[in-house]
């Protein structure tokens, strides 16, 4: 049975370059979100990109379940940053009776710094397709993360690089 891997971490924490490696591993296709979004952001103005964000998440979810449908795993690498979303979409997958694992990638505050300054500095030398995180964007999504509970969590990963 195919299985859904859900993507839970920080702004920057490493949830993509783990997605990569994971998919290769568990013969899984990554959607990604910030990817999608990206490469629309030419087509909508700034104050739309919750709009867009939200119908982003909307087609991967479709294309997941035709994706796990014809047997294939999938990793969303949405981020996950709210327990009421991680439960929605684990309920959503689980009752159309595919298996699902929520994967944490859990960061401490100086690791996750570093990552950060090393990602704005990609983004603006154009190396990297990727979000700048300002100092507005860093407190919006450190406010707006709700840490998993251990029993929420099936597969712990501990970024300390």
């Amino acid at each position: 049975m195919a299985t859904a891997i859900l993507l839970c971490g920080k702004i920057c924490c490493g949830k993509s370059t783990y997605s990569q490696k994971l998919s290769l591993k568990r013969n899984a296709v990554v959607l990604s979100c910030d990817e999608l979004t990206l490469c629309l952001s030419d087509f909508f103005p700034p104050e739309k990109h919750d709009d867009v964000l939200k119908n982003v998440k909307s087609y991967l979810q479709d294309q997941a379940l035709n994706i796990l449908s014809v047997g294939t795993n999938i990793i969303l690498d949405y981020g996950f940053w709210t327990k009421p979303e991680r439960i929605s979409i684990r309920n959503y997958f689980q009752e159309k009776g595919f298996d699902v694992e929520l994967h944490y990638l859990k960061i401490s505050d100086d690791v996750l710094e570093h990552h950060i300054n090393s990602r704005n500095i990609s983004v603006l030398k154009n190396k990297h397709l990727g979000y700048y995180v300002d100092n507005n964007l860093k407190l919006k999504m450190n406010n707006a993360f709700q840490e998993p509970t251990p029993n929420e969590v099936d597969v712990l990963i501990d970024v300390t690089e």
